[in-house]
Parts: structure tokens; sequence; C-alpha cells
């Protein structure tokens, strides 16, 4: 897999997720890590984290079904997870299901929801090949030289 097919998983998945959600104020934070080494080749994934305040078009409860049967029918393993005990109220739709880690592939994808009208997507994409440096151009780096 390479990095653009990784971070088009990421994107699809969001898309898809943000209709359900709420299409405006999404703020994004984005950055490439790194995931493992095989065979000698660096294996790096995206993480990227979406915020958004703002009402549901529906309550927690069937927004969270609904996200269920989306990311389903994308092939996920997803399953809604209320953390009751939380403060706001707090659903989470998760695959593979909450708390559980992540997939084989290193993925893992996430939909927070509160009840004071807060959204968050996490995902973690697979880990492909790639070089971190190349993947952050903004981000500073320690070369180890000098």
């Amino acid at each position: 897999m390479t990095p653009e097919e990784a971070e088009a998983i990421v994107r699809a998945d969001f898309a898809a997720t943000s209709v359900l959600v709420g299409d405006g104020g999404w703020v994004e934070d984005s950055l490439w890590v790194s995931c493992a080494r095989r065979d000698g080749d660096e294996l790096v994934q995206l993480t990227s984290s979406f915020r958004r305040e703002g009402p549901f078009s529906t309550d927690l409860e069937e927004l969270t079904s609904k996200v269920v049967s989306i990311w389903r029918e994308r092939g996920m393993d997803a399953e809604v997870a209320v953390e009751s005990k939380s403060d706001p109220l707090r659903y989470v739709v998760s695959s593979p299901p909450f708390l559980r880690g992540s997939h084989d592939d290193g993925s893992l994808t996430q939909l927070f929801v509160s009840s004071n009208n807060v959204a968050n997507f996490i995902a973690y994409s697979p880990c492909a090949v790639g070089n971190l440096i190349d993947l952050n151009p903004d981000r500073p780096y320690s070369t180890g030289e000098g």
C-alpha cells in the first residue's frame, strides 16, 4: 500500500461520516507517523483528527446507529459504545470495536459524539511504505548530523 492509498482510505471514511454528522465546520489535524519496519522498509501511517462543534441533525443514538450502518456498508467492523459515566454523555463508534486495539494493518477509525454537540473523528490509516520527512515537509526533523 502506498501513502496515497492509505490517505485516500482515511479521507473516504471521513467523507462518508461527515455527511451524517454535519458537513461544515470541521477542523483537521493530520500527521504522518512511524508505524513499524518491515523487510528494511520504513512503514508510516496517517493520523488524522477532525473536530466539529455544532448541533447534530438528530439525537446521538440515531446518529451513531446511522454511522455504524454506513461504516459496515464500507466493510468496516463497526460497533457503538456509550460512555454513560462521562460528562457530557458520549457515544463512540469504533472500528475495530471500542477499546479492542487496532486492525492487523494498524488502522483504527473512531467517531466520538457528545451531548454538548462536539464531534471528533479520529483515524489511523493502514501502515504503508513511506518516508516521514517527505510526507511531512512542514515539520522539523533532526537528521542526527551536526
